[in-house]
């Protein structure tokens, strides 16, 4: 069986936002699982600062790192799109926060999409 994930390699700054985004089959959900800790590599080494996952235990990988998944059906988010942008931020949303999830929407495209839900 040919590995989902071959070769990776991926840096991401702290404090930094990521989006993930591939053909289908491309290994996403896949490196995702295993950044998060829910699949171990077969192979390689995943470090955050410097350290692996047991030494920072489960509870301090998951303060450490976090994820907003797409969902095919979406029951636990419930707001608009901004809204759930706005997750990943301190809470509660200021209303600079809202102006900045805007401005990158707009830049994006989704601007249409504030208001909408997911």
């Amino acid at each position: 069986m040919r590995p989902a994930l071959e070769r990776a390699s991926f840096e991401v700054h702290s404090g930094a936002r990521v989006l993930l985004t591939g053909p289908s089959g491309s290994g996403k959900s896949t490196w995702l699982s295993v950044v998060l800790g829910l699949r171990e590599p077969s192979s390689g080494t995943l470090l955050a600062s410097g350290f692996d996952r047991t030494t920072w235990g489960d509870a301090g990988w998951r303060r450490r790192i976090a994820a907003s998944p797409q969902f095919h059906e979406n029951y636990i988010l419930s707001g608009s799109l901004a809204f759930n942008l706005l997750m990943g931020r301190r809470w509660p949303a200021t209303p600079d926060d809202y102006v900045e999830a805007e401005r990158i929407c707009r830049r994006l495209g989704l601007g249409p999409l504030l208001d909408r839900m997911p």
